[in-house]
């Protein structure tokens, strides 16, 4: 029979394991530098249609927020983006 003080000794474990695997967020791996516009929203909560608005009025930098990778698609510095959020969106 196993003791009860070795599960409960592994309850914070499990759940931590549990939360790794349902929390979108926690990653095993860093994230790299440009990511795609779902990814972004998943992180940050900007809309695809908000990240275009951002890009077209200039509010976010080509080269420093976004870029356009050479197959076409827009990629987006989320630390530049987050940086910019806690800077007040200045």
């Amino acid at each position: 029979m196993i003791s009860s003080m070795l599960i409960f000794s592994r309850i914070p474990i499990l759940l931590a394991c549990v939360n790794a695997m349902t929390d979108p967020l926690q990653y095993s791996v860093p994230l790299p530098k440009w990511i795609r516009g779902k990814k972004l929203t998943e992180l940050t909560g900007f809309r695809l249609d908000a990240q275009k608005h951002k890009r077209v009025q200039g509010v976010w930098l080509e080269g420093v927020h976004w870029v356009k990778a050479p197959d076409g698609n827009i990629m987006y510095n989320w630390r530049a983006i987050d940086e910019w959020t806690e800077s007040g969106y200045h």
